[in-house]
């Protein structure tokens, strides 16, 4: 990923939370010994991008996006990006491997 997409995505976030914010909105994670606790269990488990995909499989960010038009691989959009959850792609793996 490049640095201008990463500033896009930032600039993406810090709009929300700016407007969060305007609108008295209050998260539900709470600090906890210094930190933010998430609100959910997704820490490690997202791919943001074909490029972070591929390296998650071991194929080419090209083969990625072959497989996303095919409807093969599961993903989802994000802001505009391809995005997989790591556990859906390994349940998906396991699963071509059993028909295989």
């Amino acid at each position: 990923m490049t640095t201008a997409n990463v500033s896009a995505i930032n600039n993406y976030i810090d709009g929300i939370i700016h407007r969060l914010d305007s609108t008295g909105y209050k998260p539900l994670s709470t600090p906890i010994g210094g930190k933010m606790k998430p609100a959910n269990d997704n820490s490690g488990d997202l791919l943001l991008g074909a490029s972070a995909i591929a390296g998650h499989l071991g194929i080419t960010p090209r083969q990625t996006y072959r497989l996303i038009y095919d409807g093969l691989l599961p993903h989802f959009k994000l802001g505009g990006f391809i995005a997989a959850r790591r556990s859906s792609l390994t349940k998906w793996l396991e699963e071509q491997e059993v028909a295989a």
